[in-house]
């Protein structure tokens, strides 16, 4: 189950990606927003994959 993490990760890296395409290292560095979006599309893959490993954990 580890599907939700990879998609998520690869989505995060290709927003970077772009967004430094389209705006520059600079701009990126300087504006909040960047990191935000970075987080938002990274976090809910990991919550997914913590939870469906939390689960498996418990019926052992």
């Amino acid at each position: 189950m580890m599907m939700p993490l990879i998609l998520s990760l690869v989505t995060a890296g290709l927003f970077l990606l772009l967004s430094g395409l389209t705006y520059g290292g600079a701009a990126l560095l300087a504006s909040p927003w960047v990191a935000m979006v970075f987080w938002g599309t990274l976090a809910p893959g990991a919550m997914l994959f913590l939870l469906s490993h939390q689960d498996q954990g418990s019926a052992r």
